[in-house]
Order: structure tokens, then sequence, then C-alpha cells
């Protein structure tokens, strides 16, 4: 139960790092189209927001879930030494 939750979660977090890369993506085209200020500041706006969003909070919870994935699918090592190592 808990390693398809883990699982889920990690597949979540991936798809909405994606996501927020999209935005970023979408954003920086949307600035290099635009021609005056006026038509770039709402997607300057876009590219300010997605890292807040998508930042420091989301990698650190990715990395974390994808720590306990590995461990729990046997790729560390550690689940074949011991059982108690993770």
């Amino acid at each position: 139960m808990i390693r398809s939750l883990v699982l889920f979660t990690h597949v979540v977090g991936v798809l909405a790092l994606f996501v927020g890369l999209g935005l970023e993506w979408i954003g920086l085209d949307g600035v290099q189209r635009s021609t005056t200020r006026a038509e770039a500041l709402p997607w300057l706006r876009l590219i300010a927001i997605v890292p807040r969003l998508f930042g420091t909070a989301l990698s650190s919870y990715r990395a974390s879930t994808s720590v306990r994935v590995s461990a729990s699918l046997g790729m560390t090592g550690c689940a074949r030494r011991t059982a108690r190592c993770c």
C-alpha cells in the first residue's frame, strides 16, 4: 500500500515538473516573439511565477520520493542486502 502511494506521488511530482518546464518554455517563446515591452510583460509575469510554483519545493519533494521509490524497487542495492537498511 505505501509503495503504491509513494510511486503515485512520485509520478505526480514528475508530471508537475514537466508542466512547470512547459510553462516556462511557453513563456520564453512568448517573450521572444514579442516586439514591444507591453507585449512581453504578461509573458515575463508567467516566467516569474513558474519558479515559485514549481521550484524548490517540488524538486525537493520529487527527490525525496525518488529515493524511496528506488529503495523499494531495489535499485540502490540496499534492499538486496538487508531489509532494515532503508
